[in-house]
């Protein structure tokens, strides 16, 4: 609808469903694709809603992997060792789960750290006990590893980590 405080324009639109998309119309829809979207390379720019070829838009939860695989790692000392390094400058670990799973003969805690400080902390039982946190995702300091160390040195503690990289401000 024309507007006399705004100029002459109008928005209008002649492309229907399942067209090829192209021309001048106001959208308030975006582009069907079946695989998941990249990343785009810096704030600022441009991004299309993502919908599936039935018009269905795709909205991924918070805390979402992405494409990142899990990382299984091996803990044996009770010193801190990095299950994931630190990612780099402005940069932080986003962690979505955990499983934790003690090969060992003996019974010990594992504590998962951001940098130095315990963030989930539980108990494994010797010869495959462990556990699963699985709470809200959470955040890592900018540039700071997941840690993880343990109550008493073994000699196989598995921890498969979860996770994304996002960028800190």
């Amino acid at each position: 609808m024309a507007d006399a405080a705004f100029g002459a324009g109008e928005a209008v639109g002649n492309v229907p469903h399942d067209d090829p998309d192209s021309g001048n119309p106001l959208k308030g829809g975006g582009r069907a694709d079946f695989t998941r979207p990249t990343e785009i390379s810096a704030d600022g720019d441009r991004v299309n809603a993502w919908f599936d070829r039935y018009g269905r838009q795709v909205v991924i939860p918070w805390g979402d992997p992405g494409t990142t695989p899990p990382d299984v790692s091996t803990l044996t000392t009770t010193s801190n060792a990095a299950l994931i390094a630190a990612p780099g400058a402005n940069l932080a670990i986003v962690v979505v789960s955990i499983l934790v799973t003690n090969m060992s003969a003996t019974l010990t805690r594992v504590d998962i750290k951001d940098n130095t400080t315990i963030r989930v902390q539980g108990a494994a039982a010797a010869d495959g006990g462990g556990y699963m946190w699985h709470g809200r995702p959470f955040k890592l300091a900018t540039n700071v590893a997941l840690n993880g160390a343990l109550s008493v040195a073994v000699t196989d503690v598995r921890v498969t980590t979860s996770y994304y990289i996002e960028e800190s401000p």
